[in-house]
């Protein structure tokens, strides 16, 4: 699989700044709110400044889309979407399942070419290139057929999710909540899990832009919450509820008892 950009070195970077500076007596503090309209860690901008070191490095420039900086252009041809640590919930009070988010794209989530999400924990790396599949830590990895009697679910739960969100947590075998969704939506493209639901908190392209083509890549598909095809503009003003699946024929089996209706995938 041909790597066109250092993303796995800006994944390093941020690897680097989390060993470094986590432990460090006011890491999780808030420094004030980020371009996304939600607080900035410390240890956000930390991880963000790595990555925009690297990202001056290269020839002809990168634009950049994060959390925490916003809109960076640098009258490039190509925007790199990073979300610096995903999951801060969990790093600040030591749960460890976060990551980091990186994504080559132009202008809306279907021509995103490149894609890392690199778990910060276990340093486990998922790499999708467009149209050359997903891999993690360099073998190829595939979503699996879905089978009701061994299924398995990750699901956003919580006050703010939605109804539809608590009752699709009765229809599997096991359910999981786990508080990174990139990492969790890795999950479905590795096989492990069948689906990925996040309802009544949307997500931003900083969040999807990365984890969305590694599902694609490794054989699944995202449909928003109303069973339509994903599809976002590289901006943080775009936001959607997410449904990521390993197996699109099982769209329907998937979700019906949710949402008391079909929805056609053109699957059987």
């Amino acid at each position: 699989m041909t790597r066109k950009w250092p993303l796995r070195e800006m994944a390093l970077a941020v690897e680097g700044v989390m060993a470094e500076h986590s432990s460090e007596h006011g890491a999780f503090d808030s420094i004030g709110m980020g371009a996304d309209g939600t607080e900035t860690l410390r240890i956000d901008q930390l991880a963000e400044t790595a990555i925009l070191d690297i990202v001056d490095t290269i020839p002809g420039g990168l634009n950049v889309l994060s959390e925490e900086i916003g809109w960076v252009d640098k009258g490039a041809r190509h925007t790199l979407v990073v979300d610096p640590i995903d999951g801060t919930y969990n790093a600040s009070v030591g749960i460890p399942f976060y990551s980091v988010c990186l994504a080559i794209g132009n202008r809306t989530f279907s021509d995103v070419e490149e894609a890392m999400v690199y778990n910060l924990v276990s340093g486990d790396s998922y790499h999708a290139v467009k149209g050359q599949g997903a891999t993690m830590n360099g073998r190829t990895i595939r979503t699996r057929p879905y089978k009701e009697e061994d299924s398995l679910y990750v699901l956003y739960s919580g006050n703010t999710a939605s109804d539809r969100a608590h009752e699709l947590t009765k229809r599997p075998r096991r359910v999981r909540a786990l508080g990174s969704a990139a990492l969790e939506m890795c999950l479905v493209a590795q096989g492990c899990a069948d689906l990925f639901f996040q309802d009544g908190y949307p997500l931003r392209i900083t969040d999807l832009a990365a984890p969305g083509l590694i599902v694609r890549e490794a054989g699944g598909e995202l449909f928003t919450s109303a069973c339509e095809m994903l599809e976002m503009r590289i901006s943080l003003e775009d936001r959607k509820e997410i449904l990521a699946v390993g197996d699109a024929s099982a769209l329907d089996r998937l979700y019906l008892a949710a949402m008391n209706e079909a929805c056609d995938t053109g699957g059987s």
